[in-house]
C-alpha cells in the first residue's frame, strides 16, 4: 500500500494503492468526497482477491487541489480525465472501474468517454442523470430526487460554522441521513473519518463544486446505450440519496447490465453487505483468477 501525489493537468491528486501491481487494475472513484471514504476493509479485500486497487482524492475533495469554480469551472468531462489520469500516473492501460454515488457519474462518463481504459464498469449507489438530479423536480426525468431529511443534512453542512466540532456535527448528521438500516450507525466511526477527512483537507466545503459540475453536464440516459464495457450496478433498497428506481433506469439503458440490490443499504458502506458486495466485483472483475477475499 502506498500514497502518492500526481499531476494531472492543473490540478495535482492525492492517490493511494493496494495489492500487487501486476494483478488487473480496480479504479475506486468515490462520490463528493475524499477516497479515504471507500473503506479499508473493502479495499483490503478486493486486493486480497488478486485485484490492484487505487483510491484517489477527487480536485475539490481531500488532499488534492481546490478549484475556484467561479474562474475555472468543470464538468463530469474534466472530472473524468482527472480519473484517466490516475490511470496513465500509474502506467495502467486499462481497469475495472468502480464508480460510488456521483462517482458513478465520473464512471458512466469514463466508460463513455474513454472506453478503451475501461474493462468493466460498476455503478454504486448512483444514477444516469446529471444537470437533471440537482434541478428541481427531478428536471422532468420522471426520476425523484433525494429524501427531504437528506436535502436539509447537506444544506446544513454547508452553512458557516462556529468552529470544526460544529462543523463536524453537521456532516456527522449527513452521513447519518445518509445511512440504511442494515446496521446502527457507528457515530464514534464516523466522527473518526470526519476528523481524518478535516485533517488532510484544504476545503471542506469545496466538494459542493461537483454539485455544480452535475449542473453543467447533461444526463447520460440515451448515452449509456453506447457503453461497451460489462457492466454491474449495485444499489441499497433503503437508499434515501439515489432511490433504487436510478439503479433500474441505469441498468435498463446499459446493453446486458447486471443489477443487485442490498435489502436495507442506505447510501453508505454497511459492514453486514460488504461480503456480498466483493464477492459480486470479484466475479464481475474476474478476467484472471481471483484469489478468496475476507472482510
Amino acid at each position: 500500500m502506498g500514497e502518492r501525489m500526481i499531476r494531472v493537468g492543473d490540478v495535482e491528486l492525492w492517490t493511494e494503492d493496494f495489492g500487487d501491481t501486476t494483478d488487473p487494475t480496480v479504479l475506486l472513484i468515490q462520490g463528493p468526497a475524499s477516497g479515504i471514504f471507500w473503506p479499508d476493509s473493502l479495499c483490503e479485500a478486493l486486493a486480497e482477491g488478486g485485484r490492484h486497487v487505487i483510491r484517489y482524492d477527487h480536485r475539490d475533495t481531500g488532499m488534492s487541489t481546490t478549484v475556484d469554480f467561479s474562474t475555472d469551472p468543470y464538468t463530469l468531462s474534466d472530472v473524468a480525465a482527472d480519473a484517466v489520469g490516475v490511470l496513465d500516473a500509474y502506467s495502467v492501460p486499462a481497469a475495472h472501474v468502480i464508480g460510488f454515488s456521483g462517482g458513478g457519474m465520473v464512471a458512466q462518463t469514463v466508460a463513455l468517454e474513454h472506453p478503451e481504459r475501461v474493462r468493466t464498469l460498476t455503478s454504486w449507489g448512483s444514477t444516469p442523470l446529471a444537470a437533471s438530479f440537482v434541478a428541481p423536480d427531478g428536471g422532468g426525468s420522471g426520476l425523484p430526487g433525494p429524501a427531504p431529511e437528506v436535502m436539509e443534512a447537506l444544506l446544513w453542512t454547508l452553512q458557516p460554522a462556529a468552529d470544526d466540532d460544529e462543523r463536524a456535527d453537521r456532516f456527522i448528521g449527513m452521513l447519518r441521513a445518509y445511512a440504511g438500516m442494515l446496521e446502527p450507525f457507528d457515530e464514534q466511526e464516523a466522527r473518526d473519518i470526519v476528523k481524518r477527512m478535516f485533517a488532510q483537507t484544504q476545503s471542506p466545503a469545496a466538494f459542493v463544486n461537483h454539485h455544480l459540475a452535475w449542473a453543467a453536464s447533461p444526463d447520460r440516459t440515451e448515452m449509456l446505450a453506447k457503453v461497451e464495457a460489462p457492466t454491474l450496478v449495485i444499489h441499497g433498497t433503503a437508499d434515501p440519496v439515489v432511490p433504487l428506481v436510478h439503479a433500474e433506469a441505469t441498468a435498463k439503458a446499459i446493453r446486458g447490465a447486471r443489477l443487485l440490490t442490498i435489502d436495507g443499504m442506505g447510501h453508505d458502506f454497511p459492514r453486514p453487505a460488504l461480503p456480498q458486495i466483493v464477492t459480486a466485483i470479484l466475479e464481475h472483475t474476474a478476467l484472471v483468477g481471483a484469489r478468496k477475499a475476507r472482510v
